[in-house]
């Protein structure tokens, strides 16, 4: 073979590896479901900020009952109590129509997904969130370790499960102003790890990970109020987005919610 061809060789075969291979790390995400990281032979991905996974993890992890319906490519997903059929959701392949029906009343109605249900690897893919908020299930997204979580107890320095702690009485300092002073009131909290801000006119949140990266989350994004702060390791309270830009700290990424 002339070295011609063979460099031709060698590039046609880089061009068919490489793609396959930046892929697979784009999608590579975990599901972890009710205290569990759950394994598949086919792994969930990501489509137009919304998690797939296979059908058949909601019904071995989730307790669910799933029927499939190759003429018609439809799938129904039933929550049953004995041989009582609560709830059920029939999507179809490739549609962004769901029928959601109850079980007790006979009752249905439609409703819309951002991404259709599909089919890869001879696997059926359904949107998570939106079938585990259907059943009650939490949902929620981990950015920094590229987690869906789906069911209580998942904690990271980022997205804690916590109760919001109000301000009363006896949260603010024993020592008033006296009227018209320019004293600063000093507002404080009995917990170490606050999730409520103690100063009146800052309430972007400076957090820091377990990577060490520093993540700020402002009112209103998904996982504001279960952000903690605790300023002893160094995270901090923001008045704008650019104080915290300027203070090295980044703005939560939560484009990709599932």
């Amino acid at each position: 073979m002339k070295l011609k061809e063979k460099v031709i060789l060698i590039i046609t075969l880089l061009l068919l590896i490489i793609p396959f291979t930046v892929s697979a790390e784009e999608y590579e995400l975990k599901l972890w479901v009710n205290g569990n990281y759950i394994e598949s032979d086919v792994a969930p991905f990501i489509e137009n900020g919304r998690t797939l996974v296979p059908v058949r993890i909601i019904s071995e992890n989730l307790g669910y009952h799933v029927e499939w319906n190759e003429e018609k490519q439809q799938v129904v997903i039933a929550e049953t109590e004995g041989l009582e059929v609560k709830k059920t959701i029939l999507l179809e392949i490739g549609k962004t129509d769901v029928i959601v029906g109850d079980g007790r009343t006979g009752n249905a109605e439609i409703a819309v997904l951002d991404v259709p249900p599909k089919i890869i690897n001879s696997r059926t893919f359904v949107p998570i969130r939106f079938i585990a908020e259907q059943f009650g299930q939490n949902v929620d997204w981990d950015e920094d370790n590229k987690t869906a979580i789906v069911g209580k107890g998942y904690a990271t320095s980022s997205i804690v499960e916590a109760p919001i702690i109000p301000l009363t009485a006896s949260t603010i300092a024993q020592e008033q102003p006296e009227p018209n002073s320019n004293t600063t009131v000093v507002i404080t909290n009995p917990k170490d790890n606050l999730t409520v801000s103690p100063y009146p006119d800052k309430l972007i949140k400076g957090n820091i990970n377990s990577k060490g990266v520093k993540i700020y989350h402002c009112p209103g994004q998904r996982d504001y109020k279960k952000t903690v702060i605790d300023e002893s390791k160094g995270e901090r309270w923001f008045a704008t987005e650019a104080d915290a830009v300027n203070a090295g700290w980044r703005k939560a990424q939560q484009n990709k919610i599932i």
